[in-house]
């Protein structure tokens, strides 16, 4: 089915769609998922892309949380290896790639996707620095003042960089809520439809320009 996404996506809009949501993978081939997004853009139409862990309400709080300047400066970002594909890594950056570097250990679809396993570095046009590695979490932003991991089993933790009487050290400190829990799934893509509809958010999560972007 996901062979015939980009045009069921399409002849969804032509016919009225207000919001599209789809399964992953997004489209077979890059040129089609360009397509998607924008005929979806030149219709207003919010496209979210996944029931992946980046519609999970804890994300937003993560962003929320770097906005605020809580760790500082983001540095570089780091994701593990399969989760590069899942575009957590790709919520936190709103610039687009530069140039990119990497080693898969099998050899890359004809079309399609499947999870990369590899390594790589990814650099982006503001100079951010992202990196894919086996054994890294699921997404860690490291700040000048501090950093923040995310794993699927342990959720979200948060460490800044505090005085004390021993001088600066970078502490751990309670996560405010909600924090990540399993099972996800596709209502919190419909929640993040929903608000743009409502006019409450930008574009989803995981929307279908992060994903084509990633």
């Amino acid at each position: 089915m996901h062979k015939h996404r980009s045009d069921l996506t399409c002849l969804a809009v032509e016919y009225g769609a207000k919001g599209v949501l789809t399964e992953k993978p997004m489209a077979h081939t890059l040129a089609e998922a360009d397509r998607m997004v924008q005929v979806c853009a030149e219709a207003n139409v919010p496209l979210c892309c996944g029931s992946i862990t980046t519609t999970h309400p804890s994300f937003a709080q993560a962003k929320k949380l770097i906005r605020d300047g809580v760790i500082g400066e983001i540095i570089s970002i780091e994701a593990g290896g399969p989760f590069a594909q899942h575009q957590n890594w790709s919520y936190f950056s709103d610039s687009s790639p530069l140039w990119v570097v990497g080693t898969g250990d099998a050899a890359r679809r004809e079309s399609g996707s499947n999870e990369f396993t590899g390594s790589g570095i990814l650099v982006m046009e503001d100079g951010l620095t992202i990196h894919f590695r086996q054994g890294a979490p699921g997404v860690r932003l490291s700040g000048s003042e501090g950093e923040i991991i995310f794993n699927y089993q342990s959720g979200w933790r948060l460490w800044q960089d505090i005085e004390t009487l021993s001088g600066m050290q970078r502490v751990e400190m309670p996560w405010p809520k909600p924090q990540f829990f399993s099972p996800y799934g596709a209502v919190y893509c419909l929640s993040d439809v929903l608000d743009c509809l409502a006019g409450t958010m930008i574009e989803p999560k995981n929307s279908g320009r992060r994903v084509a972007l990633a």
